[in-house]
C-alpha cells in the first residue's frame, strides 16, 4: 500500500509582491484508494492511496521568467495526462521517465504558442518520482531532490542537473537539458513495520 501526502505553499517574497504561487505537483497511483488534488491561489494541497505503481510530478517555475508560474503547471498538467492515460507497466523504467520529461516540455511549448511567448519565459525546474513493485526511480531538472530512508540511513536518490555556478538552476527548458538528466534508482526495503519513506523536493529560498 503507498500512501503520498503533498503541499506546496507560496513564499513571503511572491506573497509580499501580491504574486501567486509558482509551485505546482500532483501524483497518480494505480489501483487508487483515494485521490484528492485541491489547489488555491497560494497552495495546492493532496494525498493519495492505493496499491500500484505511482508517480509524483513537482515543478517550480522560475521566479525570473515572466510566465514560470504557467511553466510549472502546464509541465505537471501534461505528465499526468500522459501517465493516466498510457499503459506504462511493461515499459523499461528509464524510457518512461524520459518520455514524461518530453511530454513535460511539449505542453510547456504549447502554453508559449497560447501566450505568444518565448519557452524560456515559461522556465521551471521539474521532477519526476516513479515507484514499481519494490523499486523507485526519479530524474529531476533543477534544484529540487529525491531522499529516502532505506533503514540504513538517508540517501539521495537523484543528483540535481544544475548550472555551472552553486546558486544556478537549470531548467526543463534549457537548451541541450535532456542530454545532461540521469535516472536514479533505489530499491524500496522496509524500515520497522513501514516500507522506504521517500521525500521529493524542490529548493526555495524566498
Amino acid at each position: 500500500m503507498l500512501k503520498i501526502i503533498g503541499v506546496s505553499l507560496i513564499g513571503i517574497t511572491h506573497r509580499r509582491r501580491g504574486e501567486p504561487l509558482q509551485d505546482f505537483f500532483n501524483a497518480y497511483i494505480g489501483n487508487p484508494q483515494v485521490s484528492n488534488h485541491q489547489e488555491g491561489n497560494e497552495w495546492v494541497k493532496g494525498w493519495f492511496v492505493g496499491d500500484g505503481s505511482a508517480f509524483v510530478f513537482v515543478a517550480d517555475g522560475a521566479g525570473s521568467a515572466r510566465y514560470g508560474r504557467d511553466g510549472a503547471r502546464y509541465a505537471v498538467d501534461s505528465a499526468i495526462n500522459f501517465v493516466r492515460n498510457n499503459d506504462l507497466a511493461s515499459k523499461e523504467p528509464g524510457e518512461v521517465l524520459r518520455a514524461v520529461l518530453r511530454i513535460a516540455l511539449e505542453g510547456i511549448e504549447r502554453r508559449a504558442k497560447e501566450l505568444n511567448a518565448d519557452i524560456e519565459d515559461l522556465a521551471t525546474t521539474f521532477m519526476t518520482l516513479y515507484v514499481r513493485s519494490h523499486e523507485c526511480f526519479s530524474v529531476g531538472v533543477g534544484d529540487g531532490y529525491v531522499i529516502i530512508d532505506d533503514g540504513s540511513g538517508l540517501k539521495l536518490l537523484n543528483e540535481p542537473v544544475k548550472g555551472e555556478y552553486f546558486n544556478e538552476t537549470q531548467f526543463i527548458t534549457s537548451p541541450e537539458v535532456m542530454k545532461a538528466i540521469r535516472i536514479g534508482r533505489l530499491r524500496l526495503g522496509v524500515v520497522g513495520a513501514m516500507h522506504s519513506p521517500l521525500r521529493l523536493m524542490v529548493f526555495g529560498q524566498r
